[in-house]
């Protein structure tokens, strides 16, 4: 199981994600699209990313945005691998 990240963890995390907030249960990002479609496509597109890591958010459609969470639930809150991931879908995802 992974290590939890402390507050400090927590802080420097999101000092090097853009657009990413949170807390130690869990940070999240909103994106917006044009419609309901380019919001599904970024959301496949996001799941092919992930897929190598293993490691996959919470996600909710609403219409035209998409709001990634992520949290490690198999140790209870936030670890690097989310930070991690999170840094993988921005890198991935850019200019979607």
């Amino acid at each position: 199981m992974a290590d939890l990240l402390d507050a400090d963890g927590l802080r420097q995390g999101l000092e090097i994600l853009e657009g990413w907030d949170g807390n130690l249960g869990g940070i999240e990002k909103t994106w917006t699209f044009t419609d309901f479609d380019e919001a599904v496509r970024f959301v496949v597109r996001v799941a092919d990313v992930v897929r190598v890591p293993n490691h996959h958010p919470d996600v909710d459609i609403r219409w035209n945005k998409v709001t990634l969470k992520l949290v490690s639930h198999s140790a209870g809150g936030l670890t690097q691998a989310d930070i991690d991931t999170a840094a993988l879908i921005d890198r991935e995802t850019e200019g979607f």
